[in-house]
């Protein structure tokens, strides 16, 4: 019972977001908008209204900020440095093991209290709305989240490959989606983490808004 009314609840909220996208007739030939389909892997991106996507527009400029941050970005550089060597074998093992909780908590306890751990948490606590925030490596191998995830390897993912965009990064968000790892419904806001040294990506941060606190902001 309770997981169909979280369901009836997200498409009550679906439908009022994707109506008033119809409402105001928003023009759906954006070329150039980060929010357009992607060539790449024909992800087709979701149409908001005007209003929506101010508010997302504000939470990314929000979230770039906190992926600039110098504690996250060393965090970044050092699991680079530390991972480099790693084979896919072992990053699929570890992955495996991190999903199935076969002695994962050893991996799990630094993602989760290292000092980017306690900034990505600072930050949740004092903007409201952000259920999930987590920070990985240029492997996407999780470096640093404010709760754990369902996941410890994320490159296989879409949405990384298109935030990373093999080193260039690219800021974006998804489409409304039930989130396994926040446990709500909610908006995926993806930036990357740059180096300020190459200005290339050197990881990625994923922050999971709640579909309530976007709609307060409306």
């Amino acid at each position: 019972m309770r997981f169909a009314q979280s369901r009836a609840t997200w498409w009550m909220i679906a439908a009022v977001l994707f109506s008033a996208a119809w409402a105001c007739g928003c023009n759906t030939d954006q070329a150039d908008r980060d929010t357009d389909r992607d060539a790449s892997n024909g992800v087709v991106a979701p149409d908001f209204s005007e209003e929506v996507e101010a508010v997302l527009d504000r939470r990314i400029r929000l979230v770039e900020g906190l992926a600039a941050q110098p504690v996250l970005v060393a965090a970044v550089r050092a699991a680079n440095q530390e991972h480099q060597d790693m084979q896919e074998g072992e990053v699929l093992d570890l992955d495996r093991r991190w999903q199935a909780g076969e002695g994962s908590d050893e991996l799990a306890e630094p993602i989760l209290t290292s000092e980017c751990a306690r900034t990505l948490k600072d930050f949740q606590e004092e903007h409201d709305g952000f259920s999930e925030i987590f920070v990985t490596d240029a492997k996407g191998l999780v470096v640093a989240a404010t709760n754990r995830t369902s996941d410890y390897w994320q490159a296989d993912e879409a949405w990384w490959e298109r935030a990373y965009n093999q080193g260039r990064g690219k800021s974006y968000y998804g489409a409304i989606d039930y989130d396994d790892s926040a446990f709500s419904e909610s908006i995926s806001l993806y930036v990357p983490i740059i180096d300020s040294d190459s200005a290339k990506a050197i990881g990625v941060l994923k922050a999971v808004c709640d579909i309530t606190a976007i709609k307060m902001e409306l």
